[in-house]
């Protein structure tokens, strides 16, 4: 099969839409796995299938990314935090040691 027959064959798929052409190869109106019409419909769902996975994967990473960016800033936030504790512990025992004297 050329190109052009398949990218023709594509558009064929498109205008019948993903779950037409599933249920037309699940029923055999594309013919076996050796028929000429079997091959293109299944590459075409394949084609949509790894599309779906990669924009999954692409929403996957941006969320690690995101979590990761949170996190960070948490753990910046928590250093801030103790910095300022042990400023204010050190702080209390400077004016309780001039209190006393």
């Amino acid at each position: 099969m050329t190109k052009s027959n398949l990218s023709e064959q594509y558009e064929k798929f498109e205008k019948l839409g993903e779950q037409e052409v599933r249920e037309r190869l699940a029923t055999g109106r594309y013919g076996d796995s050796f028929s000429p019409d079997y091959k293109p419909a299944f590459l075409w769902l394949s084609m949509l299938d790894k599309q779906r996975e990669e924009a999954r994967e692409a929403r996957r990473e941006a969320r690690e990314s995101e979590n990761l960016a949170i996190s960070r800033k948490a753990l910046r936030i928590s250093y801030k935090a103790i910095i300022i504790a042990i400023m204010a512990i050190v702080l209390q025992i400077i004016i309780t040691w001039f209190t006393k004297n």
